[in-house]
């Protein structure tokens, strides 16, 4: 589909995603181009895992990370003061890999208030090895894959990004490793 084809607003993709640094001028840029990309009706994904987890020390100004939940907070309330296009509200997915030390207060992000994240669809990025320890009853897999199920039920997130299936069948992996998707999990890409 060539969204906005005929329009002369120049965005024909409805589909984009935003790699996340661990530094506040790419999170400030990925929002920057999300504005801009929601602007004109289309959806992002972020791909949140090389941010720094919660609490760690930034020394650059001697003070501490708010870790990748804070973020979805972040770009959820970028996302309300847009309306995609003047005719839809933002649509947003987060996903962060389930190696990450933040995956567990990511899983509960929606649980207290899922209105809180409305714009945000939540993947964890799941690994071959946490299944495969998770078929072997390891109780840290069991307990996280729980977790989310849990999660799942009561809100509809997080679902599950399939990280090592996703790249063993990208067909450009010359490009770059894929770590997210678009908004509603479809499409996995590469940072725009």
């Amino acid at each position: 589909t060539l969204f906005n084809a005929g329009t002369g607003q120049g965005l024909l993709s409805a589909c984009f995603l935003f790699v996340i640094d661990d530094s506040l001028e790419s999170i400030m840029e990925c929002q920057r181009l999300s504005g801009l990309v929601q602007k004109y009706g289309g959806g992002v994904g972020y791909a949140l895992s090389r941010v720094r987890p919660i609490g760690e020390k930034v020394r650059s100004v001697q003070g501490k990370a708010c870790g990748p939940v804070a973020l979805l907070n972040y770009y959820d309330s970028i996302a309300r003061l847009i309306t995609q296009g003047g005719k839809r509200a933002g649509a947003q997915m987060g996903i962060l890999s389930v190696e990450h030390p933040d995956v567990e207060q990511f899983i509960d992000a929606k649980n207290e208030n899922p209105q809180d994240l409305s714009t945000f669809n939540i993947s964890v990025a799941l690994t071959t090895k946490i299944m495969e320890e998770y078929k072997k009853n390891d109780p840290k897999a069991k307990a996280l894959i729980n977790k989310m199920a849990k999660s799942a039920h009561k809100t509809g997130d997080p679902g599950c990004f399939f990280i090592d299936n996703v790249n063993e069948e990208n067909p450009t992996p010359w490009l770059g490793k894929l770590e997210g998707t678009n908004p509603c999990g479809e499409v996995p890409l590469l940072h725009a």
